[in-house]
């Protein structure tokens, strides 16, 4: 069950906006998303092989964690 909550490009997404919100750009916020793409691609090696119905959203989460990091920080400037 938490392997699949894993799998789903959600919570990386919240993830990552969470972080862009709460430190913007700073040191400690990139230090965070290298971190987090680095688990990312450890997770990635030990998942083993995909199956063609999970592969989109194992591949998706890594970009979509960057892509809502940067969403983070636009919201964090607009508001």
């Amino acid at each position: 069950m938490i392997l699949r909550i894993i799998d789903s490009p959600l919570p990386w997404a919240i993830a990552g906006v969470v972080i862009g919100f709460a430190l913007g750009v700073t040191t400690l916020s990139s230090w965070l998303v290298v971190a987090g793409l680095a688990v990312y691609i450890v997770y990635m090696a030990l998942h083993r092989d995909a199956r063609e119905s999970t592969e989109g959203n194992l591949v998706a989460s890594g970009p979509v964690f960057m892509l809502a990091w940067i969403l983070g920080f636009y919201i964090k400037d607009l508001v």
